[in-house]
């Protein structure tokens, strides 16, 4: 069947002949008039000049005398108004939204030519006043007063006061915004729709350019568009082709044709007399569970159309935006050409996010510099990434030196990233700051292949943000309007979240992707229509308005019935030429969807006038048999493995350490992960003090605080001169600049914060260190940080094997002719453990008592010293006690370095580590939620999923 505009090129070629060009053409929407060329061109018989082809904003336009206002630089004039009648001070930034609103309702007034004043006449006091309005029938009469009764009945509530204190100076801002504009011949499109229908009604419109004006496939027409028309058309000027269907025509009580019913009625014209709506139809209803389901099914739907044929006839229509990027995606690559007549938003863009974080880096300024972490989102931006290769060196760089604050001059070897980095003073400053900055972006971006793609999107995002920050600025210079940096980065928010950026494509080739606005006079033969849920197609009718759907009823603006006949319209009108339809519909229900189908799904079914296949997609989400991870020991593995074998120590071998055997003992794939496969954590900054961190610290003080003593004996005089304030303090200070800031040199305005509280925190731990080793007779510091290796020999498989192993000591002292280990802890760490083999059980959380027991062993055999060594821990939480003994406890005892207990712990030692090198006991999993909860690999191990779900048994 041949589509609308194909029937309206022949008629025009057949009705006008060489007149044509003297025409000119006008549509509801610019698409439609790229296409009705494309159809004139093939339907000419010869060449022949062009008619011109407008829009209707475009034909109001050429016989207007004003100029087309921007809508921000209109939105600040009416701002300015506002003020002035309201006598407040309210911010811009909180006016923005409601002045869109409003401009959208003072368009709407014009465009249904409706007088402001009896409009905005406050009715609450005076009932009578509404008899005055002799335009209005009855029943807008009793729309009016209907509203109003609500303000007359008792005492006003606060909505009502508000409402009422608003409502009382819409018209005076109303007159004067339109007088100010008209002083600088501009106008919003009301104004400038009501000045042509003004002059037309007056018979002072200018000279008509065109022997004919031709309107194609227009529907439901403001006030404005009627008076034009019927001017025209008693001008004998104008002529009218409508794009209809019986179906829905000539039922009376049929939404979809309200509006071309009064139209033919009115202006008469061209319309076709067959239907589209009878005989040979596909229709096919899917409901589906999900949005994702819904993409995923054009793509199965697209593979299955063969042969490929003319990829122009078919549509993919998006009710909801929001599925464009998977729809895109699950398009087959079969399919070459994709015309995208939609647009993706800003907001959704990294360009988006990058103005967000620059605006956040200024406002973050310290005197110090910039807080890390608006530094690092914007290294790590992909727009920035992208353009500057050296910006992941920098972010690295503040990781690795953990620089909270970096300071202005750190990015000064790279002029084009310490342009980003620079300090902004106002909010002209820092719009012009921001243009600079994605200037200097664009400008850094590679060339993207043509023959990959015809866009880079994402330089387009960025000149579109160029273009609207400029717009931005020239209002703030051209106003004069200063407003703070906070206001205009709220507004600045406020304007870009409602910035669309269009794809670029050939129109008139491959498979259309569309919204359903840009279907209007279109035509295919197969379609793909998308979220066909109520509340979707057609859309939720409550519009923002400060105008009551009363008073638009009693005044006849539009209304809910009025939207509701237009999406009806476009609904029917894009299925009756089609013969493949596709509706698909989502049926999950939950916060705003409700998951019912469209009314138009309803209206199909039950029309009788059509065969209709159903069907639904459904997803089987339950979960298979799940089983446990396990990293085999492959050849490639054992060798990582011998790599601790002592055999292999002159080629720069490595040891086990105490952590690593606890590691095994608690899980064998977090030994893998570790040990094995070397997958350490990402190193993070951090802006305070961790758990982690305390201990790392506290180990550094400690160290610092011993070490110019190390191998002396300390009297307690000198112990107790160490506890000053002072000393300590500045001790704390240097294992900050050590441990936390990486070695860089810190001031003391820099340790802030909770930070500060952990100095505090730290110093007390030194102090109570100082208080308990000074009740020591004759204590000797032995060493600080000492390494300790060793040799372990036991049995793999029936043959030896010699592994090294071997740790660090925090303290080795002497006292009282007793040499100590010492470890201090900050954490919860157990101080007492039943039995040895309870140490070797799988899980246990006696780490810290087995790596004191090993690094006995150790220094044992690397001293052979005839002196006792006992091990014990310095826990802060314990050292307050006034019974404090450092030694743990084995069976309730104290362990005092007994060599039976020593040669147990080593008899399970080598018991362990024969099942480390074994290459038939495997890594495998633990799923132990207590050893799990706190796993640094839990993100990649994912516990819990060997649980086997009872029916896949």
């Amino acid at each position: 069947m041949s589509s609308f505009l194909q029937d309206t090129a022949n008629q025009l070629l057949g009705k006008y002949q060489a007149r044509l060009p003297e025409c000119a053409i006008v549509f509801p929407s610019r698409r439609a008039g790229v296409f009705f060329r494309n159809f004139l061109l093939q339907a000419a018989p010869k060449v022949m000049w062009a008619p011109r082809i407008l829009t209707i904003s475009d034909l109001m336009q050429e016989f207007s005398s004003l100029k087309l206002a921007d809508p921000l630089s209109a939105v600040f004039d009416l701002y300015q108004v506002y003020l002035s009648e309201k006598k407040s001070l309210e911010p811009f930034d909180e006016f923005y939204f409601w002045g869109t609103v409003m401009l959208n309702d003072f368009g709407e007034i014009d465009k249904y030519m409706i007088d402001a004043k009896s409009l905005f006449t406050n009715l609450s006091e005076n009932r009578n006043m509404a008899m005055q309005f002799d335009f209005l029938d009855e029943e807008q009469k009793a729309q009016i007063l209907k509203f109003w009764d609500s303000f007359s009945a008792g005492s006003l509530s606060t909505q009502q006061e508000n409402f009422l204190r608003n409502w009382d100076i819409l018209y005076p801002v109303y007159d004067k915004f339109r007088k100010l504009l008209k002083s600088e011949s501009r106008g919003y499109e009301g104004m400038i729709y009501r000045e042509v229908a003004d002059m037309c009604e007056n018979g002072h419109v200018g000279e008509i350019p065109w022997k004919k004006i031709v309107f194609v496939g227009f529907n439901a027409l403001n006030h404005c568009e009627k008076v034009m028309f019927r001017w025209l058309q008693r001008a004998n000027r104008a002529d009218f082709f409508w794009d209809t269907d019986p179906f829905y025509l000539d039922n009376p009580v049929h939404e979809a044709g309200r509006f071309l019913r009064e139209n033919i009625r009115e202006y008469g014209g061209w319309t076709k007399d067959d239907s589209g709506m009878e005989g040979g139809k596909k229709i096919h209803f899917v409901s589906t569970s999900s949005n994702v389901s819904q993409a995923k099914l054009v793509g199965k739907l697209l593979k299955q159309a063969e042969p490929v044929g003319d990829e122009m006839n078919t549509a993919i229509v998006l009710p909801d935006e929001n599925l464009l990027i998977p729809v895109l995606s699950a398009i087959p690559e079969k399919y070459q050409k994709v015309n995208v007549t939609m647009g993706l938003t800003l907001k959704d863009s990294p360009v988006y996010q990058l103005i967000n974080h620059l605006i956040q880096l200024q406002r973050g300024r310290d005197r110090g510099g910039f807080y890390f972490r608006q530094v690092l989102e914007i290294l790590e931006n992909p727009v920035v990434s992208s353009a500057f290769s050296q910006a992941s060196d920098f972010s690295e760089t503040i990781r690795k030196n953990n620089m909270v604050m970096v300071p202005e001059g750190f990015f000064t070897g790279d002029e084009r990233l310490n342009a980003i980095f620079q300090e902004t003073r106002d909010s002209e400053h820092l719009c012009r700051y921001l243009i600079e900055v994605l200037k200097k972006l664009s400008s850094q971006k590679e060339a993207v292949p043509e023959e990959k793609t015809n866009l880079n999107l994402q330089t387009e995002f960025i000149i579109s943000a160029i273009f609207e920050l400029q717009k931005l600025l020239d209002v703030l210079e051209g106003k004069k309007i200063l407003i703070q940096t906070d206001t205009f980065s709220r507004l600045l928010k406020k304007v870009l979240a409602d910035v669309e950026v269009s794809f670029r494509g050939e129109p008139l080739a491959g498979i259309q992707v569309m919204g359903v606005l840009e279907t209007r006079l279109l035509d295919f033969d197969n379609l793909i229509i998308l979220s066909m849920n109520e509340g979707v197609f057609p859309r939720k009718s409550s519009t923002i308005s400060f105008l009551p759907q009363s008073l638009r009823r009693g005044f006849g603006l539009p209304s809910i019935g009025h939207q509701d006949a237009i999406f009806s319209y476009y609904f029917f009108r894009l299925i009756q030429r089609a013969q493949n339809i596709t509706c698909v519909f989502n049926t999950q229900s939950g916060g705003m969807k409700s998951g019912e189908p469209s009314r138009f799904i309803h209206q199909m079914k039950y029309s009788g006038t059509f065969q209709i296949e159903e069907s639904n997609l459904t997803v089987n989400a339950t979960a298979g048999r799940a089983h446990p991870i396990r990293v085999e020991k492959t050849p490639a593995i054992m060798e990582q493995l011998n790599s601790f074998l002592e055999e292999h120590a002159g080629a720069g071998g490595k040891y086990l350490s105490p952590s690593a055997i606890n590691a095994w003992l608690q899980c064998k794939l977090r030994f893998y992960f570790r040990v094995v496969a070397g997958l350490r954590e990402p190193e993070e900054l951090l802006e305070e003090v961790d758990a982690r961190m305390l201990g790392n610290l506290l180990h550094k003080s400690a160290e610092l605080l011993y070490k110019p003593f190390e191998g002396e004996q300390l009297s307690k005089a000198q112990l107790d001169e160490l506890t000053k304030d002072q000393f300590l303090g500045e001790l704390v200070h240097k294992a900050f600049e050590k441990e936390f800031f990486k070695g860089r040199t810190i001031s003391d305005k820099e340790l802030k914060g909770r930070n500060l509280i952990v100095a505090d925190i730290l110093e007390s731990y030194l102090k109570q260190i100082l208080k308990v080793d000074s009740r020591l007779e004759g204590l000797k510091i032995l060493a600080l940080e000492k390494r300790v290796h060793g040799v372990v020999e036991t049995e793999c498989e029936s043959k030896g094997v010699r592994v090294r192993i071997g740790g660090v000591i925090d303290r080795l002292d002497e006292t009282e002719g007793v040499m100590r280990i010492i470890d201090y802890k900050t954490g919860s760490d157990q101080e007492s453990v039943k039995d040895i083999p309870a140490l070797f059980e799988q899980g246990n959380s006696h780490g810290a008592i087995l790596q004191l027991l090993l690094y006995t062993l150790l220094l044992q055999k690397e001293l052979n010293p005839e002196k006792l060594i006992v091990p014990g821990l310095y826990k802060m939480q314990s050292l307050y006690d006034d019974e404090f003994d450092f030694r743990f406890r084995i069976n309730r005892q104290p362990f005092s370095g007994a060599r039976d207990i020593l040669e147990e712990v080593n008899a399970g030692l080598k018991q362990v580590i024969s099942e480390i090198f074994h290459p038939s006991i495997h890594f495998d999993q633990v799923n132990d939620e207590k050893i799990c909860a706190y796993c640094s690999y839990r993100s990649i191990c994912f516990p819990g999923r060997s649980t086997v779900n009872e029916r896949d048994e």
